[in-house]
């Protein structure tokens, strides 16, 4: 099951959010950036989920923080925020987030969007195991992976 952290000083907002992705995802719903450090030291998650306005350290600076570091710049950010500006989108998306949703959501295009960036992680995933086999010169044992993830 893929781990997401919801990062968001909102308890309400942690709650719903948390509500809507137990049962498809094991969601970690933490209060602040800060706390959100401290936890990937010990639970790598798939995905992110990080409001932008926050006591203490601010949704675009943990970004930042999250893309500056080689052990966590992999891990997709999508930002959840009652902000709704184009400036702040792009701001993010050019910082390395990738995707913006605001709030309130609506639950299934939440669970699409995740969905979608669980889908692109799976894929990168596969095609750099396919090519470590071709590059070794395991062709078969690739055309078999690829074959495999065609079926699905």
């Amino acid at each position: 099951m893929r781990t997401i952290f919801i990062v968001d000083d909102n308890q309400t907002n942690l709650l719903m959010a948390k509500e809507v992705l137990d049962g498809t995802y094991r969601a970690l719903a933490l209060p602040s950036a800060e706390k959100m450090f401290d936890i990937i030291k010990k639970i790598m998650p798939d995905l992110i989920l990080l409001d932008m306005e926050m006591p203490g350290m601010d949704g675009y600076t943990a970004l930042i923080k999250l893309k500056e570091n080689p052990m966590t710049n992999h891990i997709p950010v999508i930002f959840l925020t009652s902000y709704s500006n184009e400036a702040l989108e792009t701001m993010t998306l050019n910082a390395g987030a990738v995707d913006f949703i605001t709030k309130p959501f609506i639950p299934a295009v939440l669970l699409n969007r995740i969905r979608l960036q669980i889908e692109i992680i799976e894929l990168k995933t596969m095609l750099s195991t396919i090519s470590q086999r071709l590059l070794v010169g395991n062709v078969k044992e690739a055309v078999i992976l690829a074959n495999e993830y065609r079926k699905r």
